[in-house]
Formats: structure tokens, sequence, C-alpha cells
């Protein structure tokens, strides 16, 4: 199951984005795959990194003015783990469906 569940949302996203709505259900319905919900956010690290150093060609091609975007999407990114990091696995549940 974990291996179809990251397969399948490995391939939603390297067409469209939107694997997470695969990966996450998994890890909500076996747990012991991932370490939980919390966990399975901050797993998304690797996939990230991954993406990066495959586009990085078409990187070098992108207007200078959509580098500008980089300094909040990262601003965004670290507060977003950061609460994350703070949030108790409890609160995280609750908050989950929303």
């Amino acid at each position: 199951m974990a291996f179809g569940a990251a397969f399948l949302a490995g391939a939603i996203n390297s067409v469209a984005g939107g694997g997470t709505l695969v990966s996450f259900r998994a890890d909500l319905a076996r747990p012991e795959f991932g370490g939980g919900q919390c966990h399975q956010h901050r797993s998304h690290l690797a996939g990230t990194v991954g993406s990066a150093w495959g586009y990085r060609r078409e990187a070098g091609r992108v207007a200078p003015r959509m580098w500008l975007m980089v300094v909040p999407s990262l601003a965004g990114g670290l507060a977003g783990a950061w609460l994350l990091h703070l949030t108790p696995p409890g609160v995280f549940d609750r908050l989950v469906p929303f």
C-alpha cells in the first residue's frame, strides 16, 4: 500500500501537483508507514529538493523578476514549518479536515 501510494503521488506530482492528496490519505490509513500526520508533511522535503534538482536547467531560463518570489516563498515555507513544529499533534489532527 505504501509503495503504491508513493508511486501514484509521485506520478501526480510530476504532471500537475497535488500528490499529497494520495500520500496524506495513505498515511492516515496506516500511520506506521509515515510516522504520523505531522511527520508526513515534514517528509516532503526530500521530494522538494529532488524537484529543485530536476529543474535546475530550467531555473536558469526563468525571467529575473521571477526570482523575487524566492524570498516570500522561503519565508512562508519556514514560517509554516515552524508553526507545524510548534503545533501539538492533537490540535493538528483536529485542523486537518479544514
